[in-house]
């Protein structure tokens, strides 16, 4: 069974799900202010091979290094600072006209370029690296391909097209602990995720973070990761110009390849998990869909491409697990745009009210929460940055009055505390328990005793 099958599968029963899962994620992380990273340690390992670099490999990407650098600063000769804080960088980087992509060199380890969007940082890599003769032999240069050219009827005539290709791609490096390193895949699951938590769907949530968790792992084992070597950039890049930008890095073909292979087998399993999830059983004179379903996710995992097999026609009913916060539809067999979870009832009027209450109140509430010292138990207030990037972006009331109030927080640098996280003992320092417990205490004690807090 193809994506597309299971997609239209699930788009019959939850066409709400089924949108968030077909929209295109990219445009709007292209249109994201966008940090291209360049030091040693991330190009060492995207566009060579690191650690398995013989020395003198390493003395010649060392060479190569040092002239890309080079380019760049002369590409970049009078839109160059040291630090993202210097007080003419603002200015230039937020004038109307175009100024093109911004370098920020303080040394190998910490430079970056800033562009308003990815066409930038796309049209600087080809302009200024991929095509510069001083690169051109080496992986960051471009490289001749020969297509062959057909005629209308798919047969080859003999003659070649010669095109030119940068030998590097511009890739995304999605990372768990910080939401600027993000790709459009995540994005995709990220929404599935929101959609399972506010239609109180725990299935769709565990298949999600599942997804998620894969795709993280992935990377960590293909890519360089950011904030290995530059968190502090991240840190400062988050100061000046708050959250709305993504880190992107410069990958070989190759390695594009593999995350491309390994990405489209994250999402197939995704769709073939939430289609079964829905329990797809078919009526009579069909095959059974949930047998395809289960054999397509096995050749999935298997990235097999063996064709299902035959099943022999079977006699069945849509089987529906009802939760408690569901209300019980009669469905028939032939109906096939069953919605197995309803989407939570809102009151527009209190709950936006509430939900400005606490929003307009919170900062103060978590800092009385907060430690004020160096307190080992518990957060503790300094510079005020965590408080005030917490926020309730929405409030939901479900038909049988339980509330839910999803926030978001600054994961980086302070996820690292939450469960799960590199230091996540003790676990009273979890920023979730604090700011959930702020939350509720901010609804009053009536609203309190039937709300529960997500991170989202």
């Amino acid at each position: 069974m193809s994506a597309q099958d299971l997609l239209s599968r699930i788009k019959s029963r939850l066409p709400d799900l089924a949108a968030k899962i077909e929209k295109d994620y990219r445009p709007d992380l292209d249109a994201k202010i966008s940090i291209l990273d360049l030091s040693y340690n991330a190009l060492l390992v995207n566009v060579y091979r690191g650690k398995k670099l013989s020395n003198r490999e390493l003395d010649a990407y060392n060479n190569i290094y040092a002239t890309l650098v080079e380019v760049i600063r002369a590409a970049c000769s009078k839109k160059t600072f040291a630090t993202l804080e210097d007080p003419q960088f603002l200015p230039l980087f937020n004038r109307k006209q175009s100024v093109g992509p911004i370098l920020i060199d303080n040394g190998k380890d910490d430079i970056f370029v800033i562009g308003k969007n990815f066409s930038a940082i796309r049209e600087f890599v080809t302009k200024y690296i991929s095509r510069n003769p001083k690169l051109k032999a080496s992986r960051f240069g471009e490289k001749t391909l020969f297509d062959p050219v057909k005629n209308q009827k798919g047969i080859s005539t003999g003659d070649y097209k010669r095109t030119t290709k940068s030998k590097v791609d511009i890739g995304h490096i999605p990372t768990a602990e910080n939401e600027n390193l993000v790709s459009p895949l995540e994005s995709k699951i990220q929404s599935v995720l929101e959609y399972g938590i506010s239609s109180g769907s725990s299935k769709i949530q565990s298949i999600a973070k599942n997804a998620l968790d894969t795709l993280y792992k992935v990377q960590a084992d293909i890519a360089y990761n950011f904030k290995n070597t530059a968190p502090e950039a991240i840190e400062r890049a988050q100061k000046i110009l708050g959250t709305g930008y993504i880190v992107l890095t410069l990958h070989t073909d190759r390695k594009n390849n593999q995350f491309a292979v390994l990405e489209k087998r994250i999402y197939d399993k995704l769709l073939a998990e939430l289609a079964l999830s829905l329990k797809l059983d078919t009526v009579s004179g069909s095959n059974t869909i949930r047998q395809d379903i289960k054999e397509g996710l096995i050749n999935i995992l298997l990235a097999k491409g063996k064709k299902l097999t035959r099943h022999k026609p079977q006699q069945g009913k849509i089987g529906i697990k009802v939760k408690s916060n569901t209300s019980i539809q009669t469905v028939k067999p032939t109906l096939p745009d069953v919605r197995f979870y309803r989407t939570l009832q809102l009151s527009p009027t209190s709950l936006a009210s509430l939900m400005m209450q606490i929003n307009s109140n919170l900062h103060d509430q978590l800092k009385k929460n907060m430690g004020t010292g160096n307190s080992k138990n518990v957060l503790n207030y300094r510079s005020g940055r965590f408080a005030k990037s917490v926020e309730v972006e929405k409030l939901s009331e479900s038909r049988q009055g339980a509330l839910t109030a999803f926030y978001s927080y600054m994961k980086y640098p302070y996820a690292t505390f939450s469960r799960g996280g590199q230091q996540d003992r003790p676990y009273t320092r979890d920023p979730k328990t604090l700011i959930s417990k702020s939350i509720r205490e901010l609804a009053g004690q009536q609203v309190a005793n039937r709300m529960r807090a997500v991170n989202v």
